[in-house]
């Protein structure tokens, strides 16, 4: 089962985000929080946090840039920084398609980086991609559960 920790200020992107996985094939555990400060709680294991088999190290983030407290790029800085998180693959999603922003979450290694559908339907095909993609794909926290 693939673990997603979805980060995302919008409840309604978050929904979609949920909904679209609900269409897919395949199984999920997704988990969402509504910033990076958050976040970098879950990631560390901190608070209500720290209970992994509720809330477990997840295989993929999923993250928006423009949140408050602490954005996107910030929390891209922050696991590349971080041993157990340097290599998670992580996702951005984010309604700017600015050619900086796509540069600077690139230069930060996000593994893609995806401007938000307009459309629920586009959610669906965009999260049957993701979702099947890193259901097959070895992550670091799927390696690290099976050695």
């Amino acid at each position: 089962m693939l673990k997603l920790l979805v980060i995302e200020d919008d409840e309604a992107d978050y929904h979609f985000i949920e909904m679209a996985l609900k269409e897919t094939r395949f199984a999920t555990r997704v988990r969402w929080v509504t910033d990076g400060e958050l976040a970098i709680d879950y990631l560390s294991g901190r608070g209500p946090h720290a209970d992994r088999a509720k809330f477990p190290v997840p295989d993929v983030v999923v993250l928006d840039l423009k949140m408050p407290r602490v954005g996107g790029f910030e929390l891209l800085q922050w696991m590349r920084a971080h041993p157990d998180y340097r290599d998670t693959p992580a996702l951005v999603m984010s309604s700017s398609g600015l050619p900086q922003d796509v540069a600077r979450a690139y230069q930060l290694r996000a593994n893609s980086y995806f401007v938000k559908p307009g459309r629920f339907e586009d959610f669906v095909e965009l999260f049957q991609l993701i979702a099947g993609y890193w259901s097959f794909a070895r992550t670091p926290a799927q390696a690290h559960a099976h050695s």
